[in-house]
């Protein structure tokens, strides 16, 4: 199953719950709300384990969906392989 991100999904179906708006051979979901589980996962890795490909082996996705969805967020950010959060 594929995952695609939507950067301006409509604030009134921010979880993909409308099945009209993606194609059901992939999981669509807004660029924000995927980027909100990568840093609650990214958390919750032991120090210095939260990589783009480790990241992208635990969603299921491209490592470019990673960097993607970290660049977009606000308090993360990509160093060399590592996710590192704002602050830390």
């Amino acid at each position: 199953m594929n995952i695609v991100l939507k950067d301006n999904w409509p604030e009134t179906d921010p979880y993909g719950i409308s099945q009209a708006d993606h194609p059901e051979e992939a999981i669509a979901i807004q660029t924000g709300v995927f980027g909100q589980g990568l840093q609650v996962w990214s958390m919750c890795q032991p120090k210095n384990a939260s990589t783009i490909f480790a990241a992208a082996l635990a969603f299921n996705c491209t490592p470019d969906q990673i960097r993607h969805a970290v660049e977009q967020h606000p308090y993360l950010f990509v160093c060399g392989d590592k996710i590192e959060h704002d602050g830390e």
